[in-house]
Protein backbone atom coordinates (compact mmCIF):
# COMPACT_ATOMS: atom_id res chain seq x y z
CA UNK A 1 0.00 0.00 0.00
CA UNK A 2 3.10 2.43 0.30
CA UNK A 3 4.02 1.58 -2.26
CA UNK A 4 1.39 2.86 -4.42
CA UNK A 5 1.19 6.21 -2.22
CA UNK A 6 4.94 6.83 -3.08
CA UNK A 7 4.42 5.96 -6.91
CA UNK A 8 1.19 8.45 -7.35
CA UNK A 9 3.24 11.10 -5.63
CA UNK A 10 5.95 10.35 -7.59
CA UNK A 11 3.51 10.90 -11.04
CA UNK A 12 2.15 14.06 -9.35
CA UNK A 13 5.35 15.54 -8.14
CA UNK A 14 6.74 14.89 -12.10
CA UNK A 15 3.52 16.41 -13.59
CA UNK A 16 3.34 19.23 -11.40
CA UNK A 17 7.62 19.80 -12.21
CA UNK A 18 6.85 19.89 -15.83
CA UNK A 19 4.06 21.74 -15.75
CA UNK A 20 6.17 24.64 -13.66
CA UNK A 21 7.49 27.92 -15.32
CA UNK A 22 9.87 30.25 -14.18
CA UNK A 23 7.93 33.45 -13.27
CA UNK A 24 11.19 34.51 -10.99
CA UNK A 25 13.11 35.93 -14.38
CA UNK A 26 13.95 39.48 -13.64
CA UNK A 27 15.46 40.14 -17.32
CA UNK A 28 14.43 43.26 -19.34
CA UNK A 29 12.03 40.84 -21.29
CA UNK A 30 14.66 40.41 -24.22
CA UNK A 31 14.32 36.94 -23.70
CA UNK A 32 10.79 36.91 -24.21
CA UNK A 33 11.21 38.97 -27.70
CA UNK A 34 13.69 36.05 -28.65
CA UNK A 35 10.82 33.41 -27.92
CA UNK A 36 8.43 35.31 -29.59
CA UNK A 37 10.34 35.99 -32.72
CA UNK A 38 11.55 32.21 -32.86
CA UNK A 39 8.16 31.10 -32.67
CA UNK A 40 7.69 33.41 -34.98
CA UNK A 41 10.30 32.06 -37.28
CA UNK A 42 8.74 28.19 -36.35
CA UNK A 43 4.97 29.36 -37.45
CA UNK A 44 6.68 30.05 -40.81
CA UNK A 45 8.78 27.23 -41.65
CA UNK A 46 5.30 25.53 -40.31
CA UNK A 47 3.14 27.16 -43.04
CA UNK A 48 6.26 26.64 -45.72
CA UNK A 49 5.80 22.94 -45.17
CA UNK A 50 2.09 23.44 -45.17
CA UNK A 51 2.33 25.33 -48.39
CA UNK A 52 4.25 22.62 -49.90
CA UNK A 53 1.92 19.91 -48.67
CA UNK A 54 -0.87 21.31 -50.40
CA UNK A 55 1.03 22.22 -53.93
CA UNK A 56 2.41 18.06 -53.59
CA UNK A 57 -1.48 17.16 -53.01
CA UNK A 58 -2.25 19.30 -56.32
CA UNK A 59 0.59 17.99 -58.41
CA UNK A 60 -0.38 14.48 -57.50
CA UNK A 61 -3.83 15.11 -58.29
CA UNK A 62 -4.10 14.53 -62.31
CA UNK A 63 -7.69 16.05 -62.44
CA UNK A 64 -6.47 19.36 -61.26
CA UNK A 65 -3.49 20.27 -63.71
CA UNK A 66 -3.60 24.02 -64.97
CA UNK A 67 -5.71 25.36 -67.51
CA UNK A 68 -4.56 29.00 -68.86
CA UNK A 69 -6.41 31.63 -70.02
CA UNK A 70 -4.98 30.91 -73.59
CA UNK A 71 -6.75 27.27 -73.42
CA UNK A 72 -9.94 28.58 -72.97
CA UNK A 73 -9.83 31.04 -75.77
CA UNK A 74 -10.52 30.04 -79.10
CA UNK A 75 -7.78 30.29 -81.58
CA UNK A 76 -6.77 33.12 -83.69
CA UNK A 77 -8.64 33.31 -87.15
CA UNK A 78 -4.34 33.34 -88.77
CA UNK A 79 -4.24 29.98 -86.92
CA UNK A 80 -7.96 28.52 -88.40
CA UNK A 81 -7.18 29.35 -91.80
CA UNK A 82 -4.01 27.78 -91.78
CA UNK A 83 -5.14 24.63 -89.85
CA UNK A 84 -5.48 21.10 -91.43
CA UNK A 85 -8.85 20.07 -91.68
CA UNK A 86 -9.97 16.55 -90.62
CA UNK A 87 -12.02 14.11 -92.60
CA UNK A 88 -11.99 10.89 -90.38
CA UNK A 89 -11.61 11.63 -86.56
CA UNK A 90 -11.28 7.77 -85.55
CA UNK A 91 -7.82 7.96 -86.30
CA UNK A 92 -7.54 10.00 -82.76
CA UNK A 93 -7.98 8.08 -79.81
CA UNK A 94 -8.74 10.57 -77.35
CA UNK A 95 -12.16 11.72 -78.67
CA UNK A 96 -13.57 7.60 -78.29
CA UNK A 97 -12.83 8.22 -74.40
CA UNK A 98 -15.20 11.73 -73.68
CA UNK A 99 -18.69 11.38 -73.92
CA UNK A 100 -19.21 15.06 -73.69
CA UNK A 101 -20.47 15.88 -77.11
CA UNK A 102 -20.25 14.36 -80.42
CA UNK A 103 -17.19 15.50 -82.44
CA UNK A 104 -18.43 13.97 -85.66
CA UNK A 105 -21.69 16.66 -85.47
CA UNK A 106 -19.22 19.59 -85.98
CA UNK A 107 -16.09 20.62 -89.18
CA UNK A 108 -12.71 19.45 -87.14
CA UNK A 109 -9.62 21.20 -87.99
CA UNK A 110 -6.18 19.94 -86.67
CA UNK A 111 -4.26 23.47 -85.46
CA UNK A 112 -1.83 22.27 -83.60
CA UNK A 113 0.08 18.47 -83.55
CA UNK A 114 3.48 18.34 -82.49
CA UNK A 115 5.80 16.54 -79.72
CA UNK A 116 3.64 17.30 -76.67
CA UNK A 117 -0.03 18.45 -77.29
CA UNK A 118 -2.70 18.16 -80.19
CA UNK A 119 -5.11 21.28 -80.72
CA UNK A 120 -8.17 20.64 -82.69
CA UNK A 121 -10.82 23.01 -83.10
CA UNK A 122 -14.79 22.19 -83.67
CA UNK A 123 -16.64 24.60 -85.96
CA UNK A 124 -20.30 24.61 -85.93
CA UNK A 125 -21.73 27.73 -88.84
CA UNK A 126 -18.11 29.32 -89.15
CA UNK A 127 -18.28 29.57 -85.45
CA UNK A 128 -15.49 27.71 -83.22
CA UNK A 129 -17.62 25.78 -80.75
CA UNK A 130 -15.46 23.30 -78.97
CA UNK A 131 -11.34 22.95 -78.86
CA UNK A 132 -9.57 20.06 -77.59
CA UNK A 133 -6.02 20.19 -76.32
CA UNK A 134 -4.62 16.48 -76.26
CA UNK A 135 -1.23 16.34 -73.76
CA UNK A 136 0.49 13.84 -75.06
CA UNK A 137 2.90 13.70 -72.19
CA UNK A 138 0.42 13.13 -70.15
CA UNK A 139 -2.21 11.33 -71.79
CA UNK A 140 -4.51 13.71 -71.28
CA UNK A 141 -7.34 15.23 -72.90
CA UNK A 142 -9.10 18.63 -72.51
CA UNK A 143 -12.22 19.42 -73.82
CA UNK A 144 -13.40 23.16 -73.77
CA UNK A 145 -16.71 24.78 -74.65
CA UNK A 146 -15.82 28.00 -76.76
CA UNK A 147 -19.27 29.53 -76.53
CA UNK A 148 -19.85 29.05 -72.76
CA UNK A 149 -15.55 29.39 -72.17
CA UNK A 150 -15.89 26.30 -69.99
CA UNK A 151 -13.81 23.33 -69.16
CA UNK A 152 -15.79 20.56 -69.79
CA UNK A 153 -12.98 17.66 -69.07
CA UNK A 154 -9.95 17.70 -68.08
CA UNK A 155 -9.14 13.77 -67.07
CA UNK A 156 -6.64 11.51 -68.42
CA UNK A 157 -7.48 8.89 -70.93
Amino acid sequence: MDIKKLLALLVASSTLAACQTNDTDTDSGEDDLEDTEEIGEVDDTDEDIDTQEEEAELDDDPSEAVVSEEDLQPVSDEELDSAEPIDDLSQYEEFNEQNVFNPEQYDAYLVTDNGGNRVIIFVEDSEQVFKSIFVKEDNRLKVIDLTENELLINDPI
